[in-house]
């Protein structure tokens, strides 16, 4: 009895070492969005008048990559409360 408690006690709730790996794949992601986005920035410091730099920071802000690292980072800042 005390078997199928822990076993549906483990269903429930996820364990510390899958809450710990889902947390350093959001942080993974946050890093490289981050670098990504200071790499598209420098190119713009470095070259301020050329549009083609412009352009690849304007998409790379709108894209579904930049997308992924706010949803992580929110889920960091989330869990960061608790």
């Amino acid at each position: 009895m005390k078997d199928r408690a822990n076993d549906a006690d483990e269903h429930v709730k996820p364990r510390f070492s899958d809450d710990l790996g889902h947390f350093f794949r959001e942080s993974e992601v946050v890093i490289s969005t981050e670098q990504q986005l200071e790499s598209r920035v420098a190119d713009v410091l470095q070259e301020p008048f050329d549009t083609q730099a412009a352009q690849n920071l304007a998409a790379y802000l709108m894209s579904a990559e930049m997308e992924r690292g706010r949803r992580a980072a929110a889920f960091i800042r989330e869990e960061g409360k608790l």
